[in-house]
């Protein structure tokens, strides 16, 4: 293939990505408006079925959901399935969750920084070691830290 039709196939592999995180964002709008006890177990199956989309920017929807999970159990669900997507968003969005007094959304964060490549995600985790009030969740960041080549 030529250098321009590479392009054009990238071109229209973004678009075709675009348009899927697009409807990804109308179903969770879809199961967001459901009655109650019908949405969340509907919810925390579309969330579990993007963490398996992966990606490296997340649909805004799913950051927002991370953002505002109503019980821990979905929080940590959406965790799961932003931590499939390596980007600085992804990171951000789960930065915004580190305030949470619980101790197992703060550790659900750390587990999802540890998959993320993007350099700010070693950051956050160096800052989470030092700093979380939670002996659990400092010593699974130093763990995750190991991990990451550069700070091995």
């Amino acid at each position: 293939l030529s250098a321009g039709q590479e392009e054009a196939g990238r071109i229209l592999l973004a678009g075709m990505i675009s348009e899927r995180l697009d409807q990804v964002g109308e179903v969770l709008g879809l199961v967001a408006a459901s009655p109650a006890t019908d949405r969340d177990e509907a919810l925390l199956r579309v969330l579990s079925l993007l963490g398996k989309v992966g990606g490296t920017l997340p649909p805004a929807p799913l950051a927002a959901l991370v953002v505002s999970g109503e019980t821990d159990a979905m929080t940590v669900e959406a965790i799961r399935a932003l931590s499939a997507f390596d980007s600085p968003e992804t990171v951000e969005a789960l930065r915004s969750l580190l305030p949470s007094s619980t101790w197992n959304v703060r550790l659900s964060v750390v587990h999802a920084l540890a998959g993320i490549e993007d350099p700010s995600a070693a950051n956050l985790l160096e800052a989470i070691a030092s700093e979380d009030r939670s002996t659990v969740v400092r010593e699974a960041a130093q763990s995750a830290l190991e991990d990451v080549p550069d700070n091995a």
